[in-house]
């Protein structure tokens, strides 16, 4: 069975709606192209995921941090390898 036609279904039974098979359909497809553009009308694909936004100013700062310590021990190494030299 279709899950929005057993999602009205059930919802019009529970609250005791008595409905044709063709009016059953016809508020079926609407809430199934409701729900389609839900996202849509309330600007929900257009507003940017709080959680992937944190997780790109993460990462980019871990990047910074693991930038600056690789250059540290390269450093470090050079200036061994400089010691080992003298």
């Amino acid at each position: 069975m279709d899950y929005w036609l057993e999602c009205i279904s059930e919802a019009f039974d529970d609250a005791k709606i008595t409905a044709t098979e063709d009016q059953i359909n016809t508020v079926q497809s609407w809430i199934e192209g409701a729900h389609d553009n839900y996202s849509t009308a309330t600007g929900g694909d257009c507003i940017p995921n709080p959680l992937k936004t944190e997780i790109k100013e993460l990462t980019i700062e871990y990047e910074k941090k693991l930038g600056k310590i690789e250059k540290e021990r390269y450093i470090r190494d050079l200036l061994l390898k400089i010691n080992f030299l003298a």
